[in-house]
């Protein structure tokens, strides 16, 4: 196909009918047929709603949305094998055989010969992810949408993915919070920010490094402008004070004539010179760019505690008894723990039941720094989606602190902005960490020991 255009959208607008909110309007873009992209985005600004619509399972409130006639396959972030079919014939039913060979594909992605004849319900999460990858590769689509594909897979299965995707011979476009994954299999960022695409070239080190740019040119111009509208404001002050000091002149004066006529034309110059500041001062608030004011979050500092441990993660936290050895910690230690997989809420709960009185506050700015909006404290836990809830989590771990903190594979269903505000929360922690994580680029921000199993 060359470098054609396979999905072009044009002032594309989507809200959902049980939601008030608009989730994007405006939004314009072209996918071509060469792309190893990925869309960028915090949660909630529209990158699985953008998906969907891509892939023909939505359709637009506004604008228009055309596909000039590419094959689409679209993975979700909770599609995975399943059933009591073998893994042969579960990818069989999926369809499709223009891509790869069935066992060569399977060996691309770490399966071991044998392993397709096994049930699907004996394998792994991660692994019935990867079937779920597998059938879209063997259905070789023009476009193939894939939606937090990592979450799940261990280091070695991520890695396989990303070289898969680098020689994969159509276009793809991932959501993805892991970095290093991204730099190994993208070459262009699509981002999405208040309704508006931005396009970068190259990974996503080469998107971070263009931002960080963008943003301190941004703040240099900010800097110049509110300078040059204080100035302006200080004009504008000191006309209004010279056009009243006139208008006294004008109405006290002795002479009724030449003097008050003079003041009068002074006083309607002075009133057009302070009207003309107003107007430049409302061009450049307009022209001043918006730039997020830089917040930098600091955990409580956790009391004293020590731990002592034969076993990991929810032994840690008591959800299960050790077969043998112990778990030991001074009774008075404050532990938070942040399971992979959590069960259903109690009904009723909010996240504002977490936050009594006067910690609400912190914990909605708290929200806010995360990329939320605080309204969802005041929502039913069991309505959120997976990564509102576990921002709702992260913020209440944020403002609490702990003595302890036993997490588990906390960044899965994050956008990269709360993988970075976590990240530079625990890089100066100063209580007990156990961190279990596949993201390569979080776990070397971190101090600490790697323990290996």
């Amino acid at each position: 196909m060359g470098n054609n255009v396979l999905i072009e959208a044009r002032d594309l607008a989507f809200s959902y009918p049980a939601r008030p909110e608009t989730v994007f309007s405006g939004a314009s873009f072209r996918v071509y047929s060469g792309d190893k992209a990925a869309l960028l985005g915090d949660n909630g600004s529209g990158k699985t709603t953008l998906l969907r619509l891509a892939a023909g399972e939505l359709e637009p409130a506004a604008g228009s949305l055309r596909n000039r006639g590419a094959s689409v396959f679209l993975l979700k972030q909770e599609d995975a094998a399943a059933g009591e079919a073998s893994a042969r014939g579960w990818l069989t039913e999926q369809g499709g055989s223009g891509g790869w060979e069935l066992e060569a594909g399977a060996a691309r992605l770490g399966f071991r010969a044998g392993d397709l004849e096994r049930p699907v319900e004996t394998f792994s999460g991660g692994e019935r992810k990867l079937l779920a990858l597998m059938a879209g590769f063997l259905r070789a689509p023009d476009l193939y949408l894939l939606d937090e594909p990592t979450n799940y897979l261990d280091a070695g299965a991520m890695a396989r993915l990303a070289a898969a995707l680098r020689a994969f011979r159509g276009a793809f476009v991932v959501v993805s919070h892991d970095r290093a994954f991204l730099d190994a299999c993208v070459n262009k960022v699509l981002e999405l920010k208040r309704s508006e695409f931005s396009v970068y070239a190259g990974n996503y080190s080469a998107y971070a490094a263009q931002k960080a740019a963008e943003l301190a040119l941004a703040a240099k111009k900010k800097e110049k402008i509110e300078g040059e509208i204080e100035n302006l404001k200080e004009m504008e002050r000191n006309y209004r004070l010279w056009g009243a000091a006139k208008e006294k002149e004008k109405t006290g004066a002795f002479d009724k004539g030449f003097i008050g006529a003079r003041a009068a034309r002074l006083q309607k110059k002075s009133a057009r010179a302070a009207e003309r500041a107003r107007e430049k001062i409302g061009e450049l608030e307009r022209e001043k760019p918006f730039v997020e004011k830089e917040r930098h979050v600091v955990l409580p500092e956790p009391g004293q505690a020590y731990l002592e441990v034969r076993g990991l993660s929810k032994r840690l936290a008591g959800d299960l008894a050790a077969d043998a050895g112990e778990v030991r910690l001074n009774g008075s230690a404050k532990v938070f723990y942040m399971p992979q997989f959590r069960p259903p809420a109690m009904a009723g709960a909010k996240g504002a039941d977490y936050f009594p009185g006067a910690l609400l506050e912190a914990g909605c700015a708290m929200l806010d720094h995360l990329g939320a909006d605080g309204e969802l404290m005041f929502r039913p836990v069991a309505s959120l989606s997976e990564g509102q809830r576990r921002k709702v989590e992260l913020a209440r771990f944020l403002v609490y602190g702990a003595d302890i903190a036993l997490l588990d594979e906390p960044t899965t269903h994050q956008d990269i902005r709360s993988v970075r505000v976590l990240e530079e929360a625990l890089a100066g922690y100063k209580g007990i960490l156990v961190l279990i994580s596949h993201d390569a680029a979080f776990r070397a921000a971190l101090p600490g020991q790697a323990l290996r199993l």
